[in-house]
C-alpha cells in the first residue's frame, strides 16, 4: 500500500497500536485494560483501552513502535 500511495504522490504517516491495542495483547495481559476511579476495568473494543502504567503495556508499546520504525524507516512515502 505505500508502494501505491508513493506512486500516487502521496506522503504517509504511521500510527501504531499503542492507543488500541490488539485483541490479543488484552487477551494475555489484562492488567493492561484502563479502570475507573471506583476500580471498574474498561473492556477492549474502543481506543485508548489502555492503562499507561503497567510495565508490560510500555514494553510492547515500545516494540510496536520499534518495529515500524524500523521496518518503514526508509520508505520514499513516509512523511512521519
Amino acid at each position: 500500500m505505500l508502494d501505491r500511495l508513493h506512486g500516487a504522490g502521496i506522503r504517509v504517516a504511521l500510527a501504531t497500536a499503542t492507543a488500541s491495542p490488539p485483541p490479543w495483547l488484552t487477551r494475555r495481559h489484562p492488567e493492561i485494560l484502563p479502570r475507573l476511579a471506583d476500580g471498574t476495568v474498561l473492556r477492549q473494543g474502543a481506543r485508548q483501552a489502555y492503562a499507561v502504567t503497567p510495565p508490560v503495556f510500555r514494553e510492547y508499546a515500545l516494540r510496536m513502535t520499534r518495529r515500524v520504525a524500523e521496518r518503514y524507516r526508509d520508505h520514499p512515502a513516509l512523511a512521519l
